[in-house]
């Protein structure tokens, strides 16, 4: 779609809406449970549709609605940060401006969010899982390089590493090695783990409304969020 401009009756007025007023700001990088993927499908997962993808009803947009945080949502359903469904790696498109590693470089200049969120391994352990394949030995350290990218982009941003308890070792360990590592070293780095959801699928809107809430509950404690306390 092209968008073409408007047509107004004649001598009709017209004037630019005032900029919303938003009290944080915040940016969300991660796969499909992050985009919203599926949240809107019957009992079974379908790809064909994507109507049913939406990712207004995220946990993402729902989290930044309860902060009146203008946000970016970063995701690609399938990536990796090592393996994944998709060509492409966290690392290769997280700071351009479309999903290809060839596409040019976004300006992360002129927008930088109070706190940063990254919420990925789910397709490094499904992919890999399903192909009978070993958890990629280079996770660790390729999210650790990720995460210090984006701290690199974003020097004063708190980043806010998620992951799911509906995950076995297979990826919580090398999650948890990288966390403790990242921790270590920068004291604006928080975790926190999400409850599991009902289905064994993607999350639907209730469960993302539930995973909203718990983070929502978690964000409001910390002194990061100057504006809620």
């Amino acid at each position: 779609a092209r968008f073409g401009g408007i047509e107004i009756p004649h001598r009709a007025r017209a004037w630019a809406a005032a900029n919303p007023h938003y009290k944080l700001t915040m940016e969300f990088i991660g796969d499909s449970l992050t985009a919203g993927a599926c949240n809107e499908d019957g009992d079974t997962d379908q790809w064909e549709d994507l109507r049913t993808h939406n990712s207004a009803c995220s946990y993402a947009a729902m989290t930044a609605e309860a902060f009146s945080a203008d946000h970016r949502n970063i995701a690609v359903s399938g990536m990796g940060v090592s393996a994944g469904w998709t060509d492409v790696k966290a690392g290769q498109i997280w700071n351009r401006l479309y999903p290809k590693p060839s596409s040019p470089m976004a300006d992360l200049s002129s927008w930088k969010p109070d706190v940063a969120f990254v919420f990925l391994g789910a397709n490094d352990r499904s992919f890999t899982e399903a192909k009978g394949q070993p958890f990629p030995t280079d996770y660790t350290e390729r999210y650790v390089s990720l995460v210090q990218e984006i701290r690199g982009a974003y020097p004063d941003s708190h980043i806010v590493l998620l992951m799911t308890n509906k995950y076995g070792p297979r990826l919580q360990q090398p999650w948890r090695t990288a966390v403790a590592q990242l921790e270590a070293n920068d004291k604006a780095i928080s975790h926190y783990v999400f409850e599991r959801w009902v289905k064994d699928s993607h999350p639907r809107v209730a469960d993302h409304r539930a995973m909203a809430d718990g983070l929502i509950l978690w964000l409001r404690k910390q002194s990061f969020i100057p504006h809620c306390q």
